[in-house]
């Protein structure tokens, strides 16, 4: 049974206190609030949604570069790779428009959609993001799918979220 309005009021400001901890949300839409994220030096427009038909919590960060259509098959082939590897979520181009984003979620279907949970994929989605942006970026930048398999886990150390309350 899809979730009622006054639940979904109440979890999605307990979404909003959630990411403002760290973070500065602002309203995407109904359902979603967005906000600014630094995976190491790279920032992300990221969004965390509560989709009540679905009965799925999302998140996902974009990557505010896109591709240059030459550099697209390198991005693709780096993609599949490290997508081969990990455990949840995953990471997706646009092969029309080059824009590439994280996608990770999880469906609820009847069962409490609680902080923890919102947490789990939030945390775990951050972790992978910044464990293969680099890779990404070096692509991106001229390099090739080997030696951006070679930057995967590197610690870039943290950047600095605009008006974020906490580093990285």
């Amino acid at each position: 049974m899809p979730m009622l309005p006054e639940e979904l009021s109440i979890k999605r400001e307990l979404l909003r206190e959630l990411l403002a901890e760290r973070w500065n949300p602002e309203p995407l839409d109904e359902h979603s609030w967005e906000f600014q994220h630094v995976a190491g030096w790279m920032p992300l427009c990221c969004y965390a949604e509560i989709n009540p038909e679905m009965e799925a919590f999302l998140f996902r960060a974009i990557n505010p570069l896109t591709v240059e259509p030459e550099k697209i098959p390198l991005v693709n082939e780096y993609l599949a790779r490290v997508n081969y590897q990990l455990p949840i979520g995953g990471w997706a181009i646009d092969m029309d428009r080059g824009e590439v984003r994280w996608k990770s979620g999880v469906y609820f279907g009847g069962t409490d959609l609680n902080e923890a949970l919102m947490r789990h994929v939030i945390e775990s989605s951050l972790h992978f993001i910044k464990r293969y942006i680099f890779g990404l970026a070096h692509i991106q930048t001229g390099g090739t799918v080997e030696s951006a398999l070679q930057t995967v886990g590197e610690d870039k150390g943290k950047g600095k979220t605009e008006g974020a309350k906490q580093p990285g």
